[in-house]
């Protein structure tokens, strides 16, 4: 286990029942951005090669990169479609 996950351990222990739902939601967050982020890396593609070939804006895919967006359906679709895999987003109820 890392520090980081001794840490969200440790810190799991003391929140609410809705902060453990807020953090696992950011954890679904980081977990599409490294996925979509190591793959158009092993791809080599810039974002901008990125948004160009599946039409999503680069801005967009910045902020999925960086966690702070809610990808729509679509969004997800055309970027797993581009680097040829199934993008998905799972909330903290699945």
């Amino acid at each position: 286990m890392s520090n980081y996950d001794t840490y969200i351990s440790n810190l799991e222990k003391t929140c609410s029942d809705e902060e453990r739902a807020l953090l696992a939601e950011a954890r679904s967050r980081f977990r599409l951005a490294v996925e979509l982020l190591d793959i158009r890396l092993a791809r080599g593609l810039s974002q901008r090669d990125l948004a160009r070939v599946s039409g999503i804006p680069q801005s967009e895919i910045s902020r999925i990169e960086s966690g702070n967006a809610n990808p729509t359906i679509k969004s997800l679709h055309a970027l797993g479609s581009t680097l040829g895999i199934e993008l998905t987003w799972q909330t903290a109820e699945t």
